[in-house]
């Protein structure tokens, strides 16, 4: 069972009509969290959308769904983006059911809601992270060509999204232990 911090980074919000122009992943320890190996980051802008979704495709096996588990915020945008990109760019039909319902994966979204009061509205990766820069920047440093900021988002959203995701594999088994279902 491997996990992978994983995220990808778009040129918008339309699947449909804006591209990938990142896709990042890092194995993490299961058990602590902590990054094993450097951060991989496939750029569009070195090769094509094309060539960093036929990359990608070779890790995300369908046949061993053990060998990439992905960790993230809000995987379902992220997933849902691939799939359609996948299919309007490669041809390659990603099973729903697989990817939606049978893809192991960690997304500590839920997880920000509750530690923001269970409210939705704030409880998001900037505000429970801290990150220097938010991710509406991206696509205006695409536009301006500024690739070189972008790597730099990747790699600071990265290391915070690891060091959060450390410190809540650290706590939240010990919330368990104090919680006492029959009071």
């Amino acid at each position: 069972m491997t996990e992978y911090y994983f995220d990808i980074e778009t040129r918008g919000l339309n699947p449909y009509k804006h591209k990938i122009i990142s896709i990042q992943y890092q194995e993490i320890n299961t058990k602590t969290g902590a990054s094993r190996f450097r951060l991989q980051i496939l750029k569009e802008w070195e090769s094509s959308e094309e060539e960093i979704l036929k990359q990608f495709l070779k890790i995300l096996d369908p046949n061993n769904v053990w060998n990439f588990i992905p960790i993230g915020f809000n995987l379902r945008f992220d997933l849902t983006f691939l799939q359609i990109r996948f299919k309007e760019v490669l041809g390659v039909n990603l099973d729903y059911r697989w990817l939606h319902q049978q893809l192991p994966l960690i997304d500590i979204k839920d997880t920000i809601v509750m530690v923001n009061d269970g409210r939705f509205k704030g409880a998001t990766l900037n505000w429970f992270v801290r990150k220097e820069f938010d991710n509406s920047e991206v696509p205006r440093w695409y536009d301006k060509r500024e690739f070189e900021k972008i790597e730099y988002y990747v790699k600071d959203e990265a290391k915070r999204f690891i060091h959060a995701y450390q410190f809540l594999k650290e706590r939240l088994p010990k919330l368990y232990f104090l919680y006492d279902p029959l009071p």
